[in-house]
């Protein structure tokens, strides 16, 4: 996608291009027009002044050559038939005619006294003669296009070049944020000359930048305060529990069973957010899913199935071979696991792997039945996202087309 998307420069470039280009159309029309307006205006310009000194020196009825240009009708019954049949007997003044074989005159008419009779006369110029020629006009316009190119080509390369300086800029502000690593909020400084805008775009940047820095820090000694204050209280449970197992009372050994089970899961959840927390800075190794693991990981979970009637089924079709800590896959497996049997009552639950990839499937109550208030839901998802994210796995659930649901996760 982004492979098609061009730069700033390219786009501001052809936008000049393409604005030069309807510039330069639209002045040669408008030259074009201005050329034969001025020629005809000054054509008849020029006729209305040595005409009316012709035609008042016109004392008889007949046409006169007045030079190589003018001829002089003294009436309307005089003038060529190709003009007679274009002019009114009762105008007068000036005007410009063009013929089919494309010539052009100017004509001139006024009143003017022969004898004792006042008649309408009439002057008419072969403009043709001293305005251009087609060759002529053909050779300027062409003359005319090719300068107009060179310009183009000198402007659109300035312009091109301008753009390309105006961008670097913002091109290295592009190049620093993508070769810049996950835990690097150093300010970002560009090279070159800057906006306005540039810089307060950097500014902006860089405050946010360091607000993130902040966020950052803050959870990284939020995560190590954390897990010290639960460690402690830990390990003095794990104390006293130690004690109370040496004293044999049949009385409290299930509570003891309880608080030992309850405290490993708070020191797995501990250490499960820990190594989240930790980013990539945790060194991972290659781990094999394997049926052995897959058991250890759902071992604690089997002593809540016997009031349920629930089974759970562990099926290793194909061990995969995985770059990450074991905690992190026991965490996704287990509340995976958890997760479906909290909603399977009476059914069974799959753990599979096969082909690069983790299934965990029930027969519950689906998606749309599911209650967020039920223990161990939204958490134990949450976890399974966050782990999935660090290691850029997919992971989805959806509901199966009987009963109950399936969650996938492709390595």
């Amino acid at each position: 996608m982004t492979n098609n998307l061009k730069s700033i420069s390219h786009r501001v470039t052809k936008v000049s291009l393409i604005s030069m280009m309807m510039v330069m159309l639209i002045f040669a029309i408008v030259f074009n027009i201005a050329v034969h307006l001025t020629e005809n205006h000054g054509s008849v310009q020029r006729l209305s002044i040595v005409g009316t000194h012709y035609l008042h020196n016109l004392t008889g009825q007949e046409v006169v050559k007045a030079g190589p240009l003018i001829t002089l009708y003294p009436d309307f019954y005089s003038l060529p038939e190709s003009f007679s049949r274009r002019i009114a007997p009762e105008w007068i003044g000036t005007q410009t005619i063009h013929f089919e074989d494309d010539t052009e005159f100017a004509v001139y008419a006024e009143h003017i006294a022969v004898g004792d009779k006042v008649q309408v006369a009439y002057a008419i110029e072969n403009t043709d003669l001293i305005e251009w020629t087609d060759e002529q006009f053909f050779i300027f316009s062409f003359g005319f296009i090719i300068s107009g190119l060179i310009i183009f080509g000198v402007v659109g390369a300035f312009t091109y070049k301008a753009t390309k300086a105006i961008c670097l800029p913002l091109q290295q502000l592009s190049d620093e944020l993508n070769n810049s690593t996950t835990n690097d909020f150093s300010p970002i400084q560009v090279e070159g000359k800057q906006s306005k805008e540039l810089v307060d775009t950097l500014t902006a940047l860089n405050l946010y930048r360091q607000r993130i820095k902040l966020l950052v820090e803050r959870e990284a000694a939020f995560t190590r305060y954390v897990s010290h204050e639960l460690r402690t209280p830990m390990t003095v449970i794990k104390g006293r529990l130690g004690l109370l197992k040496r004293l044999n009372k049949s009385a409290i050994d299930s509570q003891l069973m309880r608080i030992s089970k309850a405290l490993a899961q708070m020191e797995e959840l501990t250490q499960t957010f820990l190594f989240l927390a930790r980013g990539e800075q945790q060194v991972t190794t290659e781990v094999l899913l394997d049926q052995a693991f897959v058991e250890q990981a759902v071992v604690d979970l089997h002593n809540p199935l016997m009031n349920k009637s629930t089974a759970l089924v562990v099926r290793v079709n194909e061990p995969v071979s995985l770059a990450a800590h074991e905690v992190l896959i026991s965490a996704v497996i287990k509340n995976l696991t958890n997760n479906s049997l909290n909603y399977t009552v009476d059914g069974k639950v799959v753990v599979e792997v096969e082909a690069n990839q983790l299934r965990v499937s029930d027969d519950g109550i689906g998606l749309e039945k599911s209650s967020n208030d039920m223990e161990g839901f939204g958490i134990g998802l949450q976890i399974v996202r966050d782990i999935c994210a660090k290691y850029h796995w997919q992971f989805y659930i959806k509901n199966n087309s009987g009963k109950g649901c399936t969650a996938t996760i492709k390595f």
